[in-house]
């Protein structure tokens, strides 16, 4: 009778299932463990760990608890830390050497968790390098103005030189400089004494009653007459040349007289309180945390990018790799439905904030965007929290051509609760928001390197407070009162530029409000402050400017002068006239 059964091949059969499975049993978790912590830590740059892997065959999946990756950046501190992570497995393609992970459910998901020991590696050799950025600056988180009070108006005429008083000295100057002038002028025109002297000629012709007599006397009248014209010509000219000084000397005295009030509109100028940084109140406010918030989030961005790529550029969805024949077994050939190597198509995910948990799903996570041929997309949302109506995120990352990558995410918030926070530290104006009811709505956009965001922010029930001291003045009182009123406005933000190099612009109507409280209380100050510079610089103008009138008046009597001469010398030519 033939055996069917050979008693010896079965004992060893049995003998190597009985260590194959004794060894799955007994090590294959560890090795999944180890292998995890080793990959994952490569990736990420700091220390992964998990508590346990169990690794099943049937169904194919994978069981872990409490997974723990390190912030690179603060290594006492867990960017993620996860309690069981249970996903299945696609059996079949385990044979093809793919890990194509059917779901796979994340419990118990926390962020940003301290850590008992430090989680950064010893050496780093073995993770990618991580480009590091300077920081941006932050913007100032103080309110500050150029001027905060204004100084007495005496004490500000004691170091300010005026420019009215300069005029009307270098006018009183000028008007002296001239009276001397024309005395001296005076002196060298022809005087009464000269006419005097005509006149007494004249007289000794008329006694002339020959015929003979008169013919000589004719020459003689002719004589003087052309004497007196040239006189009475020079005195013509002095006196036209006397009024064009006076012209001038009078053009002076009406600049020196308006000089007064442009040295009130200078100094009132210089010396009003300014409502500079109140048009961007809303960059001094919100400015630095936008800015930190966009920094981390760009920063995370950089990490995840490698992980969607892999090492591929510029390669289309459904090309093969780049054949290595000769090289071993990684060749890639052309697939009717392509998969990478790695892919997992579902993640069901709770995570657990400070306000409650959110919950959503990730769909197809791979390093191999380009073979797969689909973007990964997400969403999460979470309703009645605490301190928080709602909260939805959503989006995707599309990388399925890496040269022409192109990631959305939207973010929104309704009712978000927001408590004491200290927007102004400075001593002049510190500003804490008590109170405030947040809806926030955001909107990304990254095509390669270059992002456009836009953010809406709408905050109502506020209440805010200032500790301004009575010593910050007219206007840090103003902002303070109005601050006090202020029950609602709207904050935007938008981001342009690259990842590297953007701009971030503010915009909120709180601008608005406070520049017109500003405003309104630097209007009362300049009015004041016009005022009282009007009434120092005129008491300090008026004297000087009234003797520089005076001095003025005193070229009528050369101008009297002149004309009496003028007329004495017009009186003798009449007396010329023939006959006697």
């Amino acid at each position: 009778m033939k055996k069917w059964i050979r008693w010896q091949g079965l004992g060893v059969f049995v003998i190597i299932v009985i260590i194959v499975f004794g060894f799955w049993y007994l090590f294959i978790d560890g090795i999944v463990e180890r292998a995890i912590e080793r990959q994952a830590t490569q990736a990420v740059g700091a220390k992964v760990e998990l508590e346990s892997a169990d690794l099943t065959i049937f169904p194919a999946g994978l069981h872990v608890s409490h997974l723990q990756v390190t912030n690179p950046d603060d290594p006492m501190k867990n960017a993620v830390e996860i309690s069981r992570i249970n996903l299945s497995l696609e059996a079949a393609h385990l044979l093809r050497r793919k890990i194509i992970v059917k779901e796979m459910a994340l419990d118990g998901i926390q962020l940003n968790t301290p850590r008992k020991i430090s989680g950064a590696l010893v050496s780093r050799a073995s993770a990618p390098p991580v480009l590091k950025k300077e920081p941006k600056k932050r913007p100032q988180e103080k309110i500050t103005f150029t001027a905060f009070s204004v100084p007495d108006v005496a004490e500000i005429l004691e170091r300010e030189e005026l420019e009215s008083l300069k005029l009307v000295t270098s006018l009183q100057g000028d008007i002296q400089k001239e009276k001397d002038t024309w005395r001296m002028r005076l002196n060298e025109l022809p005087d009464r004494k000269k006419f005097n002297e005509y006149r007494s000629r004249i007289q000794q012709l008329k006694k002339k009653k020959s015929f003979g007599g008169l013919l000589g006397t004719a020459g003689d009248i002719a004589a003087i007459k052309k004497d007196i014209a040239n006189d009475l010509n020079r005195i013509k000219q002095a006196r036209q040349g006397l009024d064009r000084t006076l012209a001038s000397l009078k053009g002076k005295y009406d600049q020196a007289k308006k000089a007064p009030l442009k040295d009130v509109e200078r100094l009132k100028k210089k010396y009003s309180l300014s409502t500079q940084g109140i048009a961007n109140m809303s960059g001094l406010l919100f400015g630095s945390r936008i800015n930190d918030w966009t920094q981390k989030a760009f920063m995370w961005y950089e990490r995840l990018k490698p992980l969607l790529e892999g090492s591929v550029k510029n390669r289309k969805h459904g090309e093969p790799d780049t054949s290595l024949r000769g090289k071993g077994v990684y060749i890639r050939f052309k697939e009717k439905e392509p998969l990478p190597d790695f892919l997992i198509r579902t993640v069901n995910a709770q995570l657990q904030i400070e306000a409650g948990d959110l919950e959503g799903s990730i769909k197809d996570i791979t390093n191999r965007q380009d073979i797969l041929g689909i973007p990964l997309t997400f969403i999460f949302s979470g309703e009645n929290m605490k301190g928080l109506t709602s909260l939805n995120l959503s989006g995707a990352l599309d990388h399925i051509n890496a040269s022409r990558s192109k990631d959305t995410v939207n973010f929104t918030v309704q009712g978000f609760n927001v408590r004491d926070i200290a927007l102004s530290k400075g001593d002049q104006l510190p500003i804490t928001l008590n109170n405030a009811v947040v809806d926030l709505d955001l909107k990304a956009l990254i095509k390669g390197d270059t992002i456009v965001a836009n953010l809406i922010s709408k905050l109502g029930s506020v209440r805010m407070e200032t500790g301004a001291k009575d010593t910050g003045g007219v206007v840090m009182s103003s902002i303070a009162s109005m601050l006090s009123t202020v029950s609602r406005f709207t904050l935007k933000a938008d981001i342009t530029g690259t990842l590297d190099k953007y701009t971030t612009t503010l915009d909120s109507d709180l601008d608005d409000v406070l520049k017109n409280a500003a405003d309104n209380a630097v209007g009362r100050q300049a009015a004041q402050l016009e005022k009282d510079l009007k009434k120092g610089i005129f008491s300090k103008v008026d004297g000087p400017l009234g003797q520089a009138k005076e001095s003025l008046s005193g070229f009528d009597g050369i101008s009297g002068e002149l004309a009496q001469r003028g007329k004495l010398g017009n009186s003798l030519m009449k007396d010329l006239r023939l006959p006697f």
